[in-house]
């Protein structure tokens, strides 16, 4: 069974994140600051972390990015105006969770990552860098087929920065989508067969290819189509 961490200075959002995971088939274990959760993560490795962006005493971005290049999924938790406010954070995080937390939108967020990665493993280790461990916007671009100078508007990122550190912590949240999507393609075609996929009109995007949706900076959309065919969820 996969662990789910959360990391939550209140009592009262920890005790909530885990009511609402309650019937979910994961362990939820929770510690109220960064240096708990530095010690939890000394013994173990969890599938998900979900933190809070105020936790007290430690450096989030470091803390976000150590745990990513080991393959665990970080969800974010904070209001609004928190969010916007260390949005350098959120970027480097898998997902964004409002607070108060929504119970559906938890769960089904949850179980979006847990679908697509095994505990202590990393999906499609080939789209990593294998030192940093963080997804690499130029092997990204290899496995979709196109030219890394194709990816700054799916990424509203400058070509100078995404070639220079093409694998950069900011770029995490922003290549997840992209990720996300090359591995939910791999469940219903062979790996050499993804870019053909990719490049042919689909009726559920209006008869738009796929890459074009993801190049355009909507992969999120490709995403959810995808989640919800692996759902049986008509379209």
């Amino acid at each position: 069974m996969s662990t789910v961490v959360v990391a939550d200075a209140e009592l009262k959002s920890r005790r909530r994140v885990e009511q609402v995971l309650s019937h979910e088939a994961v362990t939820v274990e929770s510690v109220a600051s960064a240096d708990a959760l530095r010690a939890k993560l000394q013994t173990s490795q969890p599938a998900v972390v979900i933190v809070d962006v105020a936790l007290p005493d430690g450096d989030p971005t470091t803390l976000i990015d150590q745990m990513r290049a080991t393959g665990t999924q970080v969800l974010v938790m904070a209001p609004p105006a928190a969010a916007a406010a260390a949005s350098d954070v959120v970027e480097r995080a898998t997902e964004y969770i409002a607070k108060p937390i929504d119970a559906d939108e938890l769960r089904l967020r949850v179980r979006r990552v847990l679908r697509q990665v095994a505990p202590g493993a990393v999906v499609r280790a080939d789209l990593h860098n294998p030192q940093s461990g963080r997804i690499d916007a130029k092997r990204v671009a290899e496995a979709l087929g196109v030219k890394l100078t194709q990816l700054p508007q799916a990424l509203n990122v400058g070509y100078k920065a995404l070639h220079k550190t093409p694998d950069a912590p900011a770029l995490q949240g922003r290549l997840q989508p992209i990720k996300d999507a090359i591995v939910l393609v791999s469940r219903f075609v062979r790996t050499q067969d993804v870019r053909v996929w990719l490049n042919s009109p689909h009726p559920d995007l209006r008869r738009r290819k796929p890459l074009d949706v993801i190049l355009s900076g909507r992969a999120s959309a490709v995403v959810t189509m995808l989640e919800n065919a692996l759902a049986g969820i008509p379209s």
